[in-house]
């Protein structure tokens, strides 16, 4: 497993696509509940059909594995630290 690539792809998928998809739906007018499900979701461990398109494809397939496993450990503290975050504020 290439460390640097799983720890880029899931920082990704478990921070950053989740503060995009808040800003998004903050743009289009969304609050509350809604909002608080949209920034979850962005935030679910990445799929696994992911490495089987790697493996398929033969290529990335350790990148693809470390992403889901990682992804998948982490995803439920996340999810906890952005429900808290939506109740500090207010806006959940």
């Amino acid at each position: 497993m290439t460390a640097w690539p799983v720890a880029w792809a899931s920082a990704s998928k478990l921070v950053v696509q989740p503060m995009i998809a808040c800003a998004i739906g903050w743009t289009l007018g969304m609050r509350g509940g809604g909002l608080l499900a949209v920034t979850v979701m962005a935030g679910l461990p990445t799929a696994q059909n992911a490495f089987i398109a790697a493996q398929r494809a033969g290529t990335g397939e350790s990148i693809a594995q470390g992403t889901v496993l990682v992804t998948t450990l982490a995803s439920l503290p996340m999810t906890v630290l952005i429900a808290g975050v939506f109740h500090a504020l207010g806006a959940a």
